[in-house]
This record gives structure tokens, sequence and C-alpha cells, in this order.
């Protein structure tokens, strides 16, 4: 690229480019694990995916409500050069504790909860899914704190690993479901062991899931100690 291109784009060109990176990335992430969860699973794993993780996604709203109060104050921080990083901890903290309570609830009661719905005799057996989603759906949002305040500074240098891992793990999640289409290529023992392990079921993919979550909390709290 040309010295003048670059110095065009700056600076709201590369704070445009930033941006756009950290959100793209993970929608083509989610778009592709959404595909799986819906269209590779069982039917009723699938549908229960859906029913569970209606209650699960309580503990969105408190990291949701954290980010968005959180961006102006990181943002003023970062600009009069002072450390972000006493308010992450303290929203990752107010977040873990909803976390461990919200699982330890739906663990206790998620059951008889589930079996209150439609066809809810079905949907009670995936109980187990309650406490493990909400697990992921707290990492993901302590994990985010981080990322949303370097993004609030501008500051972009997670997109080193941020882009890769998610490229990497929608591709993996198509490859490892979708194994019947790479019988050409793949070893035969390779194909043997993916269809007796069954890999196109809920809990699998659960697996993968707390993969993803436990990459990029290692990552941010990697940036953590660096900055």
């Amino acid at each position: 690229l040309s010295k003048k291109f670059l110095q065009a784009l700056k600076p709201g060109g590369y704070l445009f480019i930033g941006i756009t990176a950290y959100q793209i990335f993970p929608m083509i992430a989610g778009l592709v694990e959404q595909t799986v969860l819906r269209q590779r699973l069982p039917e009723l794993d699938s549908a229960a995916y859906y029913m569970v993780s209606r209650f699960s996604d309580i503990s969105n709203f408190i990291s949701g409500a954290l980010l968005m109060i959180m961006f102006p104050y990181t943002a003023e921080l970062a600009e009069r050069g002072q450390d972000t990083s006493p308010l992450v901890v303290k929203s990752s903290i107010a977040t873990a504790a909803a976390g461990i309570l919200l699982a330890l609830l739906f663990g206790l009661f998620g059951k008889h909860l589930l079996a209150l719905l439609p066809h809810g005799r079905e949907y009670a057996n995936y109980h187990w899914a309650l406490p493990w989603l909400i697990g992921l759906t707290t990492i993901t949002g302590i994990q985010s704190f981080h990322v949303n305040t370097e993004v609030s500074a501008g500051r972009f240098g997670f997109l080193r690993w941020w882009i890769p891992l998610h490229l990497a793990y929608p591709l993996l999640l198509l490859g490892v479901t979708g194994y019947g289409y790479f019988k050409a290529v793949l070893p035969e023992t390779a194909i043997d062991f993916l269809a007796h392990h069954n890999v196109s079921t809920l809990s699998t993919i659960l697996w993968w899931m707390t993969g993803l979550a436990i990459a990029k909390t290692t990552g941010s709290a990697l940036g953590m100690l660096k900055s």
C-alpha cells in the first residue's frame, strides 16, 4: 500500500477498519455455529438447544448492560493515559458472581422449568445444558470486557489473534460435523473415529463452544497482562 493511501486512512480509516474486523469475523463464526446447530444436529438436540439457550441468555443481560456503561468511561480513561484494567476487573467479578448464581439456580430447578414448556418432557432431559450454557455466556461476557475496552481506547492489537481464531473455529466446526464430505481425502481411520464418536451431538458442539470461549478468554487475559 502506498504511503498516501495509508495517510488517507488515518485516523478515522484505521478505526473503521479495526471496528469492522472486530465485528464481522465473530458474526461469520456465529452464523456458521448456528447453522451447524440447526442443520447438523439431531432434530431433538437442535430444538433443545434453542429452548435451553433462551434461559441461558439471561446472563447476557448483565454483561451487555455493563459493556454499554463501561465504553465511555474506558475511552475517557484511555485518552487520559490512565489504567483501564480496574473497570474490567470489577465488571468481570460482578458478571462472574451473577453467572455462578444463575448457574446454581438453573442447575437446581432447570429440569422442572423446562418440563413446563410445550413438549417439556423431552426438553427436560437436556437440563444439564442449562448451567453449561450459562457458564459459556458468562465467560464470553467477561472476555468481552477486555476486548471492548481495547476498542474504546482505539487499540486493535488483539486482532492478531482475534481474526485467526474466528476463522479457524467455523472451519473446524464445519469440518468435524461434515466429515462425510471429506471421505475422499481423510484417512479411513479418521472417518471411523468421527463416526464412532457421533460428533454431531449437542454435547460435542458445546465442547467446541467451550474451547472457543477458553481461547478467547486466554487471549484477553494475556493481553491484559501485557498492557
